[in-house]
């Protein structure tokens, strides 16, 4: 009995040596998929984390070849399953039968060349990688070649200074490419819609700004009509334009060699994208009072105080939420001056002090006024008013320091959702060619 067990191990592990590179890590990941308990921060997650970006690519490749050659041996007679018809990348000969083996396809998701389950259920994988890893519950970090220097890609910035790269923002990329794939085209998949918008919230809610980049545009490509991708987009661009970011960049140009290359990312040039997105999102959904408080700021800054003023009017007329209309109030002030409208300015102040009594904000922008208009004990007045403003921190707040960050975010809802619909791991064998 032992002799028998010793020859089929023998067996296996020789059969496993002269399988090719790329199908022994399509193998790996897939196993990865199936045992992967959605939502977890699992064994299986913290396995593949560690891929690198080569391995990645590889697989999803590999994938997609093999999902096109059992398209094709859909179309064909049976006897064309058994035949070793199918080359991977290294020249390797499979049959349409080994591929649906591999795959751990039904026989009739193999009929249809439909590998959709894998290419969700590893979306939802690598989603699960990149959002583990930026809590800190798994390592992202792939292998490196020792005193080589890093490569492109995104970096982590905290307080002003430069953590580092991002680890985890190559599984939000092996998740898009996965649903690249899916069939009969990703632009009309629902739930590819959903995971989109649940990973652009997820991005917003954590400021991955670099990853959410590539993630909207491609969004936008895909789903055209919804309003929630060119938002997201708006809120992207103006917070690239925005003081802390712009200081990370003035930081990086005062290397000479970086200097050309971060000259390109000049608040200006974002505030200009920032207004194109919002008006498409308005476009779409006309009644989002959020879009037009924003579109409003962002005229501003570039200057055309008439139209800034006329848009965060109409965002105050169809909306009475506490921080959009303390916001708008508050920007409202700002191109009210610009137009050397001093009491429509005051005014305008004066709501958003009401709204939040302890914030700063408000009484700093009327001292300020003040200031303009000669009146220096009124001005001195607004500046005594903040001093003497409650101690706790819940009465001082001011809305105007969440400006930047989402007002909600549905991320864990959207995949949560998500989750549900593709159902939790497999058993070894669920699924399994007959």
């Amino acid at each position: 009995m032992l002799f028998v067990i010793l020859c089929a191990w023998l067996l296996q592990a020789a059969s496993a040596a002269q399988q090719p590179p790329e199908l022994l890590l399509l193998s790996r990941w897939l196993r990865s998929v199936e045992q992967h308990d959605p939502g977890r921060a699992d064994v299986e997650a913290a396995t593949i984390a560690v891929w690198s970006g080569d391995d990645l690519r590889t697989t999803v490749d590999t994938l997609q070849s093999l999902r096109e050659a059992l398209r094709r041996a859909a179309l064909a007679d049976a006897a064309y399953r058994d035949r070793q018809d199918i080359r991977t990348r290294s020249g390797y000969r499979m049959s349409a039968r080994q591929a649906q083996s591999l795959l751990g396809l039904s026989d009739d998701e193999a009929q249809r060349g439909d590998v959709n389950r894998l290419l969700k259920r590893g979306a939802m994988l690598h989603a699960d990688i990149a959002m583990a890893a930026q809590e800190g519950l798994i390592r992202a970090a792939a292998p490196t070649v020792p005193g080589a220097p890093p490569g492109p890609g995104p970096i982590q910035v905290s307080d002003g200074k430069t953590r580092g790269p991002d680890e985890a923002d190559r599984h939000w990329a092996a998740a898009r490419a996965l649903l690249e794939v899916v069939a009969p085209e990703p632009a009309r998949d629902e739930w590819v819609r959903q995971w989109y918008r649940a990973a652009a919230a997820r991005m917003r809610r954590d400021s991955l700004l670099a990853s959410s980049e590539p993630l909207l545009a491609r969004a936008r490509q895909l789903f055209p009509k919804d309003a929630v991708f060119p938002f997201f987009g708006g809120c992207l661009h103006e917070t690239y334009a925005s003081p802390a970011i712009q200081a990370v960049y003035g930081s990086a140009a005062s290397s000479s060699s970086q200097r050309n290359r971060v000259a390109a990312w000049s608040s200006g040039p974002h505030l200009t994208q920032a207004v194109e997105r919002f008006r498409e999102a308005l476009a779409l959904q006309p009644a989002w009072p959020e879009a037009r408080v924003r579109l409003g700021r962002v005229l501003g800054l570039l200057g055309r105080h008439k139209e800034a003023a006329a848009m965060l009017v109409q965002a105050l007329e169809g909306t009475d939420d506490l921080p959009l209309v303390y916001w708008a109030s508050l920007f409202l002030g700002v191109e009210e001056e610009a137009l050397g409208r001093d009491a429509e300015a005051r005014t305008a102040y004066e709501r958003a002090r009401k709204l939040r009594p302890g914030a700063q904000a408000p009484s700093l922008a009327l001292s300020q006024l003040a200031r303009r208009a000669g009146d220096r004990s009124r001005a001195l007045a607004e500046l005594r008013a903040v001093l003497t403003l409650p101690a706790d921190a819940v009465s001082r707040y001011d809305l105007l320091w969440d400006y930047h960050r989402p007002r909600t975010s549905e991320a864990d809802l959207l995949f949560a959702d998500l989750r549900r619909q593709i159902g939790t791991r497999r058993e070894p064998g669920a699924g399994d060619a007959r």
